[in-house]
C-alpha cells in the first residue's frame, strides 16, 4: 500500500505535512504498543506449541492486524515516496499502480519463503519461542524511534 500511495503521488501530500507526519507517527506507535501487550500478554499465557505451528492464525485475522499496524507509519510511507521520487518521478497512474502491485507481490513472496523455512522448523524449536519476542521488542523500538524522530 505505501508503494503504491507513493508512486500514484498520495505519499507525497501527506509527507508534505509535517503535522500529519506527526499524527501518524503517534497513532502507528499507539497501535504497536496495543498489539505488543496484546500478543505478549498471548505469548505467555501459550507457553506450549507456537500458534502457527498448532493452526490457529488465520489470513482473517493477520492481514488486518497487519494492515492496521504498517499503514499509518510515516516512515515506510516517507521511504516509500524517496524511492518513487527516485526511480520512476513522472509514473502514470497505470504505471503507478504496477509498481505498487508488484511490490507488493514481490513482498509477499518474501514472507511466503520466510513463513516456508519457519514452518519447517520443529514445533518445540527455540527459535520458534524467541523469535516472536525479539521481533515484538524490534518493533516496539523502531515505533517508539519513529514517534520520537517525528516530534
Amino acid at each position: 500500500m505505501h508503494s503504491l500511495l507513493a508512486f500514484v503521488g498520495i505519499g507525497r501530500l501527506v509527507t508534505e505535512r509535517p503535522d500529519l507526519v506527526r499524527i501518524l507517527a503517534v497513532v502507528a506507535c499507539v497501535a504497536i504498543l496495543a498489539y505488543a501487550v496484546i500478543a505478549f500478554r498471548r505469548h505467555r499465557a501459550r507457553r506450549t506449541t507456537p500458534a502457527i505451528a498448532a493452526g490457529t492464525l488465520s489470513l482473517a485475522r493477520g492481514i488486518p492486524t497487519g494492515l492496521a499496524l504498517t499503514l499509518p507509519n510515516p516512515g515506510a510511507l516517507t521511504a516509500w515516496v524517496a524511492m518513487a521520487a527516485a526511480l520512476w518521478p513522472r509514473a502514470e497512474v497505470g504505471e503507478a499502480i504496477a509498481l505498487g502491485v508488484g511490490v507488493g507481490v514481490g513482498s509477499a513472496l518474501w514472507f511466503a519463503l520466510l513463513a516456508h523455512l519457519v514452518a519447517r522448523l520443529r514445533p518445540d524449536h527455540v527459535v520458534l519461542r524467541r523469535l516472536p519476542l525479539v521481533a515484538l521488542v524490534v518493533f516496539v523500538v523502531i515505533a517508539v524511534s519513529g514517534v520520537v524522530r517525528a516530534l
